[in-house]
């Protein structure tokens, strides 16, 4: 009988964990938003509005992510990906600017575009730089760095407030 030993490597795509550590940190970020919108809502008297929030999110990367992955399988990753990072701390200024309904819809959209892109995106490129053989590795370590980003986040950021 053959014990194997515990390796990494059985379970995370190496070639992957780039893409996954950025997924992580844009977990949290995310993970801010599902947590505090309420809060955040309550205290600016913008809860009408942010019962809106994720529908415009919903709408904006369901528009926007089959333009985006047309855009990456004819040019590159980087015409989504950097753009997507503009929106994402875009919806993040929008947010911190948010005194009225329309510009915290406004950040929803915002958010859609930059969250909504850049998760799929980012998958996409966590696979690209994988080998064949190691696809499912590397989609299984895009979403280990995301869920723990998405799962830990809010109790990470709980200390700071």
């Amino acid at each position: 009988i053959t014990h194997k030993r515990f390796n990494l490597a059985h379970f995370v795509a190496k070639e992957a964990i780039p893409v996954a550590f950025v997924m992580l940190l844009i977990g949290v970020t995310y993970a801010a938003i599902l947590t505090y919108l309420q809060a955040f809502a309550v205290e600016r008297d913008l809860v009408t509005s942010a019962s809106y929030f994720f529908i415009f999110y919903a709408i904006a990367s369901l528009i926007t992510r089959p333009i985006a992955g047309r855009l990456m399988d004819d040019k590159n990753e980087n015409v989504v990906v950097y753009p997507a990072f503009i929106f994402l701390v875009l919806s993040f200024v929008l947010l911190m600017l948010s005194f009225n309904g329309w510009v915290l819809l406004i950040a929803g959209i915002a958010l859609g575009i930059g969250y909504g892109n850049l998760s799929s995106c980012m998958q996409a490129i966590a696979i690209k730089v994988s080998p064949s053989n190691k696809y499912g590795l590397a989609t299984s370590t895009y979403f280990i760095g995301l869920d723990i980003g998405i799962g830990f986040g809010p109790s990470l950021l709980g200390l700071f407030t």
